[in-house]
């Protein structure tokens, strides 16, 4: 996706300065920021999520005539089927 932006040529610097990092670097910078942040907030509450079965109309709602422990081994592998590798 292409998006124009009316300040896409504006160089922050001087003008015969090169950029510091690379497309390919602000863009892994960006990334892992997004990641990393994801998985401050989602690490945690996500699995729980998953194993207390108290949301409603989903089709991950856990089995509560399961074991405790079999619930939450659930809960994490759905978590980490939802980050894949990445996360």
């Amino acid at each position: 996706v292409w998006v124009y932006v009316k300040f896409g040529n504006k160089k922050l610097g001087k003008r015969d300065e090169k950029p510091e990092f690379s497309n390919g670097a602000y863009f892994s910078m960006i990334f892992s920021a997004g990641i990393g942040t994801g998985l401050f907030f989602y690490g945690v509450s996500e699995p729980l999520y998953h194993a207390t079965g108290t949301y409603k109309h989903s089709r991950y709602e856990a089995d509560l005539t399961l074991s405790r422990d079999t619930r939450d081994q659930h809960a994490i592998n759905l978590t980490l089927f939802h980050w894949g590798l990445l996360g």
